[in-house]
């Protein structure tokens, strides 16, 4: 039973006061309509973005900003009045021009007296870091931090990935159009289509709302994949053997029951359902290996991102890697 969420957690959507006009769009291809500004302005403004999974149901909330200070910005965020806020956020989201080097943006806004040069993108993209690890806890918050490029321009996308990564946050390239079509090499989706499925893998639920409300089970209860137990996150290679056959047998068992239901309920039984033969998995189409397969290697590529960081910290994200994918097949 797909879950209605109530009271959803918020999404925060900023840009530096310069570049609205790409928050502005960003927002209008995710939303499907467009922020009304109030007084020339989106800062302060509210847009909503709905979410439909076969899991849940959400009208999320978008709270729009628009930043001149990059660091009065994140201290204002970091400050104690502002913990009420970080606390409902389910994502932060901050939009940019991904037209020009890293190198050419990062750390040029100086303070000089009381005036402050013109801020960059790589200023706003270092203060949300801040936010997202001072205020939001990194890599142990159950949240979605993304940083979109907007621009055709995509010469500079691998040089704002590794950049954002380091901050923390992952780098999505809106170019627009058909430039945004299919899958990447990784078996990912690209461009406004990969922000919504990484929204849509989140959870929104509220902390005070009760995750098995209206029957249905929290994210990390509709699969039976367990990351800890397989070890995913710890580095042996044959995990991923392991993680492979036990993401078949989830399916099969769900493909198992679903086909059960449907026969006894075709046939009227009620006494006993009638026995089904397990589907071999690796029986499935062509098309279907070949995703399960991408999608392995988007896992291998979670692993080798964890790399570095504390234990506790790589289970985090192998977990949340394991339920995305499941959600995605």
């Amino acid at each position: 039973m797909t879950q209605d969420v109530q009271n959803p957690r918020r999404i925060l959507a900023v840009s530096l006061d310069t570049e609205g006009h790409h928050l502005s769009r960003i927002i209008t291809e995710l939303t499907g309509s467009s922020p009304e500004p109030v007084e020339d302005s989106l800062a302060g403004t509210s847009h909503q973005l709905p979410l439909t999974t076969a899991y849940y149901s959400a009208d999320v909330p978008i709270w729009l900003d628009l930043v001149s200070s990059p660091h009065e910005w994140s201290e204002t965020f970091l400050s104690d009045e502002a913990k009420e806020v970080l606390e409902v956020l389910g994502a932060l989201v901050v939009v940019f021009s991904s037209s020009v080097s890293p190198r050419d943006t990062a750390g040029q806004a100086v303070e000089s007296g009381t005036t402050i040069a013109k801020p960059t993108s790589g200023d706003l993209l270092r203060e949300i870091g801040r936010v997202v690890k001072d205020g939001l806890g990194g890599w142990e918050w159950d949240g979605v931090a993304l940083a979109i490029g907007a621009g055709e321009d995509s010469t500079f996308a691998d040089d704002w990935e590794d950049c954002c990564a380091e901050l923390g946050l992952e780098f999505v390239s809106v170019r627009g159009g058909d430039k945004d079509q299919g899958r990447n090499e990784f078996g990912e989706t690209m461009g406004i289509a990969r922000v919504l499925e990484a929204l849509q893998a989140n959870n929104w639920a509220s902390g005070s709302e009760d995750p098995g409300q209206d029957g249905a089970d929290s994210d990390e209860d509709q699969f039976d994949l367990d990351p800890d137990n397989l070890d995913f996150a710890m580095g042996d290679p044959s995990d991923f053997e392991g993680l492979r056959q036990a993401i078949w047998g989830e399916i099969s068992a769900r493909e198992s029951a679903a086909a059960a239901t449907e026969k006894a309920d075709a046939d009227g039984e009620t006494k006993e359902g009638p026995t089904v033969e397990n589907p071999d998995p690796f029986e499935s189409g062509p098309d279907d290996v070949e995703k399960i397969e991408k999608l392995m290697m988007k896992l291998k590529a979670t692993r080798e991102m964890g790399e570095g960081l504390p234990e506790a910290q790589r289970k985090k994200m192998a977990k949340k890697a394991v339920l995305e994918v499941m959600k995605e097949l």
